[in-house]
């Protein structure tokens, strides 16, 4: 006679069976599901905004590099005339007067400068009242420029001109003992109307600068 589960046994036959199915189930790779979260408004505001702040510092340091480069041209060329300066000397035993029309104000190789630039070979500017002087000058400038230059010059016991523009000029002395001369540098590298001014004597290795960048 066969003998028929009871009650008991059938019971634990299924739990078994339920703990297969579990341990089955647990042990198996489950696909995960990809996150269908997005960025929330106040995310996206705050990436638009660190990118804005990054736009803007980039361009003002852009800015300022550029300012910077065209405030380095006036000391390149400056540097330039003081050696054309002490070459003619030591030829002709006298610093060269160049700035002479004008009474000593005809910015050479523009009288107004701008963001223009514009070659600074006085070959390629005949009809500027000082262009004949400044050959005989011949500074070693082959860059295009954005600034005016004045270059003046005496002998001993003769008087420095008045500075152009500057609100506080270096001072002088009145007569000067020795041979001298004088560079100005004026430029508006911003285009805002106001000059930055550049000073450089035979007297001092010092540059006098004011308004720079500007």
């Amino acid at each position: 006679m066969a003998h028929e589960p009871n009650v008991s046994e059938t019971n634990l036959a299924n739990a078994r069976n339920l703990r297969y199915f579990q341990d089955a189930l647990l042990s198996s790779p489950r696909a995960v599901q990809p996150s269908s979260r997005g960025f929330t408004l106040v995310e996206l505001l705050a990436t638009v905004t660190i990118t804005g702040i990054l736009a803007v510092l980039a361009v003002v340091a852009f800015r300022r590099h550029m300012l910077s480069a065209h405030s380095g041209e006036a000391v390149s060329v400056m540097q330039a005339i003081r050696g054309a300066q002490e070459a003619y000397r030591a030829e002709n035993h006298v610093y060269i007067d160049v700035s002479t029309a004008s009474g000593g104000t005809a910015w050479f190789p523009l009288q107004t400068p701008s963001q223009k630039t514009t070659a600074f070979s006085p070959a390629l500017h005949p009809t500027h009242a000082d262009s004949t002087r400044w050959q005989l000058l011949g500074p070693a400038v082959n860059e295009k420029v954005m600034f005016g230059y004045l270059v003046n010059a005496g002998v001993p016991g003769t008087l420095i001109p008045a500075l152009q523009d500057m609100v506080t000029p270096p001072q002088f002395p009145k007569a000067q003992p020795l041979d001298w001369y004088l560079i100005q540098a004026r430029g508006d590298v911003n285009s805002n109307g106001v000059f930055s001014r550049y000073v450089a004597t035979s007297m001092s290795s010092e540059l006098y600068v004011e308004g720079e960048g500007e």
